[in-house]
C-alpha cells in the first residue's frame, strides 16, 4: 500500500523507511491494526520530517494534513474552511470528546452521534463564535434545549 501511494515521490524510498520503521515502534503499532489506520499513515509519513511519537500528536498531525488540503483546493468547500476553520477544529474537538466519553462509558468501542446531536453542537459552536442564523432550516434546526440560554 505504502508503495503504491508514494511511488511518484521522489523521496519515496527514504519515506517506506521511515514507515516501516513506525510499523515495528511498539507505541505506533496500535495505530495500524484496521486498514483506514494503515492508509492514513502513509500520508503522514509523506507530510511529515518526521513522526510524532504519541497518538495524540499523530491524528492531529494528520488532521491538519487533511485540512490544509481541502482548504486549499479550488472546491466548494474552500471557502468555509478558510473563513471558519477555528469553528470547525472547535466542533471537531467536542464532538470527538463526545464520542471518546461515549465510548468509555458504554461496553461499546463504537460511539455514535444522531444527527440531531451533530446538529445541536455545530449550532451551539457556532452562536459560541456570535453566528446568528435568521432562520435555520428544519432539518439542522437546533434544539431549543440544546442552545445555551438566551438564544
Amino acid at each position: 500500500m505504502t508503495k503504491v501511494r508514494l511511488r511518484s515521490d521522489i523521496d519515496w524510498f527514504e519515506k517506506v523507511v521511515r514507515f516501516k520503521q513506525a510499523a515495528e515502534d511498539e507505541a505506533l503499532q496500535n495505530l495500524l491494526r484496521t486498514p483506514l489506520q494503515v492508509l492514513i499513515m502513509p500520508i503522514i509519513v509523506r507530510s511529515a520530517s518526521r513522526l510524532a511519537p504519541d497518538p495524540f500528536s499523530l491524528f492531529w498531525g494528520y488532521y491538519d494534513i487533511v485540512f490544509r488540503r481541502e482548504r486549499d483546493k479550488r472546491a466548494s468547500l474552500n471557502r468555509v474552511l478558510q473563513e471558519h476553520g477555528q469553528q470547525i477544529q472547535q466542533l471537531h474537538e467536542r464532538i470527538g470528546f463526545e464520542l471518546q466519553a461515549r465510548s468509555e462509558a458504554s461496553d461499546r468501542s463504537n460511539a455514535t452521534l444522531t444527527h440531531q446531536e451533530l446538529a445541536n453542537f455545530t449550532w451551539q459552536v457556532l452562536h459560541e463564535a456570535g453566528f446568528k442564523p435568521s432562520a435555520p432550516t428544519p432539518t439542522c434546526a437546533p434544539r431549543s434545549s440544546q442552545l445555551p440560554r438566551g438564544v
